[in-house]
């Protein structure tokens, strides 16, 4: 099974982050693909269930099945009957800075024939994945640090989710 990462250190303590990647609808000021992020379901101070709305339409749902505070979280991303890819969030401590990395683990496209696959992995799906999570991770570090709301495709556009703004 692949896997994709990404880190970025902030400027901030492990608390900061963690209250602002915990927080409910927060996709919303600093993802820069994202719509709209709407908590569906929720237990206390953890967050279930939610919609992700991305800016070309399309719409999919976490679901979290970890969830730890200070530490991180493990979902599950996809289309509400469709497979769902495993994606692992993490903080650390890195000196006076808090690391937050992202591991997606992309669940296998049919649609791609078998034998074609590890190219559409290796020059396709991985390098797009890499682009995603760096811009996602460069938004909340923007965020954290400036205490500005992320800009709609604030870090260049991306063809699976800025094809339009609604």
């Amino acid at each position: 099974m692949i896997n994709i990462k990404s880190s970025i250190l902030i400027k901030s303590s492990i608390r900061d982050v963690w209250r602002v990647i915990s927080e409910p609808g927060y996709l919303e000021r600093v993802h820069p693909f994202c719509h709209k992020n709407t908590v569906l379901k929720k237990q206390d101070d953890k967050i279930l269930k939610d919609k992700l709305i991305y800016l070309n339409g399309l719409e999919y749902i976490r679901e979290f099945q970890y969830w730890e505070t200070n530490k991180g979280y493990d979902l599950f991303i996809g289309k509400e009957l469709g497979k769902k890819s495993f994606v692992r969030w993490r903080l650390s401590k890195v000196y006076d800075k808090s690391k937050l990395s992202i591991q997606i683990y992309p669940y296998r496209n049919q649609k791609i024939f078998r034998v074609l696959y590890p190219f559409a992995i290796f020059f396709l799906i991985k390098p797009q994945l890499k682009k995603y999570l760096n811009s996602v991770l460069k938004g909340i570090k923007w965020n954290i640090e400036t205490k500005e709301i992320v800009s709609k495709n604030q870090f260049g556009n991306h063809s699976w989710f800025s094809n339009k703004t609604l």
